[in-house]
């Protein structure tokens, strides 16, 4: 019997559905993985060596460096510059010799001078408190339910102590930049490492949590440093590590010992964060959830856990809130979110055509300038 033409249009409507479901089970299949390797993968690798030394003036200071779709290679402020044999620093930009290279301030901090490959390091110092600015430290272990948790211990005269957690995937040489600053306030300064670190073990479920489980080994850090003579302490947590600071804030009994808090680019919010990261890598808006969901179902992803906006009615003590607008890695809206629920207790300072974690690099005067107002406040 020949097809009439309505059943020939059911078939050829039922195809089309067919390979539409076919192609979203693919694309869901891709995303979700790329969500998970993303941000909840333990990533240890190496950072890539990817900026070629074109040209070195020892006598005049300066370094060419090319790196073809590098932001911060042309960032104006302070960079690291790491190489296999020695660390320097890059300074302000000079010009820009041709496409794809930059000519900028280099001082040779350590090591033989560079040639051949780099790798620009936003941390922008090596080592750590001693070498980088002469602070004396003492290398310490925390107990923590994971196992123990090195970390370091700068000098300090107060009873207020400062706790530095690092983002994700960082290290501790994340909080070297702002160490100086509580030297000069006599504040002593741990900078922790957390489960699932290089030089810890990792977490039993092996993934990154975003503060859900990593609060505890902050918490363990906080009783190390009362046990250890603190009154109480100021957190300073980095892009996830201001997420562990947040997740602190809201679950642990030892809140109330938090004098103040200084987050930088905090992951508040894994989903607005995660559906922002979908919407730039060009996913529909109207897809981003579901593309979630499917995550969250192959993986077995939570994405409440991660949502540290959900008790601030908990927070008391003073915030200093830092965030970049160009964040492509952290969404800013979360941050805007929390100054605009807790202006009693949130000052907030948002950078223009900054991205993440960058505000020091880039705006230093202005990032330092905060901090030390917010300390002479906190301790006055």
């Amino acid at each position: 019997m020949p097809r009439t033409p309505s059943r020939r249009i059911a078939l050829g409507a039922g195809i089309v559905v067919l390979a539409v479901l076919l192609a979203l089970a693919a694309a869901s299949a891709y995303v979700s993985s790329e969500i998970w390797a993303g941000a909840f993968e333990i990533d240890h690798a190496p950072k890539q060596h990817d900026v070629a030394v074109v040209a070195l003036d020892a006598d005049a200071g300066t370094i060419t460096l090319r790196a073809p779709g590098s932001r911060d290679l042309f960032s104006a402020g302070t960079f690291g510059l790491e190489w296999p044999e020695g660390y320097g620093t890059l300074g302000a930009v000079l010009d820009d010799p041709a496409e794809g290279e930059a000519t900028r301030a280099f001082t040779l901090i350590e090591g033989v001078p560079p040639a051949g490959k780099a790798r620009l390091d936003p941390f922008a110092y090596p080592g750590d408190p001693l070498v980088a600015h002469g602070i004396p430290f003492e290398d310490v272990v925390i107990a923590t339910e994971t196992g123990p948790a090195p970390a370091w211990l700068t000098e300090g005269t107060s009873d207020t102590w400062v706790i530095a957690i690092h983002g994700r995937t960082a290290d501790r040489r994340e909080a070297l930049r702002l160490i100086p600053v509580f030297h000069a306030a006599a504040l002593p300064v741990l900078v922790i490492s957390y489960r699932s670190d290089l030089d810890m073990p990792l977490a039993e479920d092996a993934h990154y949590r975003f503060g859900a489980t990593e609060w505890r080994d902050l918490e363990d850090a906080v009783e190390y440093a009362l046990a250890s003579g603190a009154s109480d302490v100021i957190l300073v947590g980095y892009s996830m590590g201001g997420g562990i600071a947040a997740a602190f804030l809201n679950q642990s009994d030892l809140a109330a010992t938090v004098r103040g808090v200084i987050l930088d680019a905090p992951a508040l919010r894994l989903t607005s964060t995660a559906d922002m990261q979908l919407r730039d890598g060009g996913v529909p808006g109207f897809l981003t959830g579901f593309m979630r969901g499917v995550a969250a179902i192959r993986y077995g992803i939570d994405w409440d856990e991660s949502d540290h906006l959900r008790n601030l009615e908990r927070w008391s003590a003073p915030v200093l809130l830092f965030h970049g607008d160009d964040d492509a890695t952290v969404t800013v809206e979360t941050s805007r979110e929390l100054a605009r629920a807790r202006p009693d207790i949130v000052t907030y300072v948002e950078f223009p055509g900054v991205g993440h974690v960058r505000g020091w690099n880039e705006a230093q005067e202005a990032y330092l300038g905060a901090i030390e107002a917010f300390l002479a406040r906190l301790i006055e």
